[in-house]
């Protein structure tokens, strides 16, 4: 196991709140993201990460045998670098609205596919090795998996476009990280923000990474997953969570029928934005933009973009100069189309309830505070699986005041 103590810097402020400098207390208390950096950094490979069955996520395991308490794993975790910035989105040199060109790509994508062209633009003009991404898999117990995409493989992103689309699930992608280190060059990894704060912290890897970060607001269960496909009695149909267009669907399709209902508003959506299904430990996050990424991306919630586009369209962070030129080569050969700049303002404005919890003072709250013990026992005691529609509604709603209440303070301590 870790040392107790290997760096004072990094414990004493955890150890204000009772946890050990051990990798497996972060899951003990709570505090684990599943990113998967801890088994990457292990020098003798002593962690592994194990799927919990009960809880639907991946967790680290140290092998006692092989530890040699070296504290790696501690030290490059995540959840040790949790600072609040002074900032809502972080700094950037653009903010666009774009999308693919390619119609089948950017329908197919989750908000306008300029991911997927990207890392197709990164890998054929040989600016990276490889890419780390998620794509589903039927084999995996999450039902998606992190994979290296390079040039072999990179036409699976052209033919299979929705099964690179967003999973709304937690997968360890950095576990992937010791698969690419045979690559010599530059690399590429599209990840949420925790994951690419991991990767942000210096000296944890020995090559150039272009980090790729999509907005998330909270890793989830795939728990719910499996219930969503209980209440459509297709248990064995493969989900598809988002794409066919934008906002997209959420569609289950398995040999004998596809069922499928818009996105917004649908029992999934209800589902995820209830809270029963998150990861606590993403209660502790307060970076909603990955705002240490070179490059990120995020939903464009806002109500003309919603009443009007139904292709798709991706509001792309450009966060530095070593972007900028690269973004817009991928524009000059017509592969990535720009529909309009955009406003600081209103890009955090279809963020913002996410951003009340992350940035504001929501956790001082009593009510949000008795609220999160409530669904932390439904899901421990499995109760959703008696709720329905209109019980998740009514956990939104409330949980939507709680946040309309909670007021962001972004000043300096």
């Amino acid at each position: 196991m870790c040392p107790r103590n290997p760096r004072p810097d990094l414990a004493a402020p955890l150890e204000g709140m009772g946890i050990k400098m051990n990798i497996e207390n972060m899951v003990k208390s709570s505090r684990c993201v599943q990113c998967g950096m801890c088994s990457f950094v292990c020098p003798v490979k002593a962690v592994s990460m194990v799927f919990n069955k009960k809880r639907g996520f991946y967790f680290p395991r140290v092998s006692r045998s092989l530890c040699v308490d070296c504290g790696k794993c501690c030290k490059y975790c995540p959840a040790f670098h949790n600072d609040k910035k002074n900032t809502l989105m972080g700094s950037y040199e653009n903010l666009l609205l774009a999308h693919s060109n390619n119609m089948h790509i950017r329908r197919g994508s989750t908000s306008g596919g300029v991911i997927n062209e990207l890392i197709r633009y990164l890998i054929e003009k040989k600016i990276v090795k490889a890419a780390i991404v998620t794509a589903a898999s039927p084999y995996s117990p999450v039902l998606a998996e992190p994979v290296v995409i390079n040039e072999n493989n990179i036409h699976e992103l052209l033919e299979r476009p929705r099964d690179f689309a967003s999973r709304y699930v937690s997968v360890p992608v950095l576990s992937k990280l010791r698969e690419v280190k045979k690559y010599k060059g530059r690399i590429a990894v599209v990840g949420t923000p925790c994951q690419i704060n991991a990767l942000s912290m210096e000296g944890i890897y020995p090559m150039e990474v272009i980090k790729i970060g999509i907005a998330c607001s909270g890793g989830m269960s795939c728990q719910a997953t499996e219930q969503y496909k209980r209440y459509m009695h297709l248990p064995k149909a493969a989900m598809y969570y988002r794409g066919e267009g934008w906002p997209g669907k959420n569609s289950l399709k398995s040999k004998e029928s596809v069922l499928e209902f818009p996105h917004q508003g649908s029992l999934f959506e209800r589902m995820f934005t209830s809270q029963i299904f998150k990861n606590p430990a993403c209660r502790h996050c307060h970076d909603q933009f990955a705002e240490n990424a070179d490059i990120s991306f995020c939903d464009f919630w806002n109500r003309a973009e919603m009443n009007s586009e139904k292709d798709g369209n991706s509001c792309v962070i450009i966060r530095n100069q070593l972007m900028l030129p690269i973004f817009q080569g991928a524009v000059e050969e017509k592969r990535i189309d720009i529909v309009r700049s955009l406003r600081e303002e209103e890009v955090i404005e279809t963020q913002m309830q996410v951003l009340k919890m992350k940035k504001g003072n929501m956790h001082e709250n009593l009510k949000f505070k008795i609220f999160m013990h409530l669904i932390d026992i439904i899901f421990r005691f499995k109760l959703y699986r008696i709720f329905r529609f209109r019980i998740y509604q009514k956990f939104c709603s409330f949980y939507g005041r709680l946040c309309s209440e909670s007021e962001i303070d972004l000043a300096e301590d």
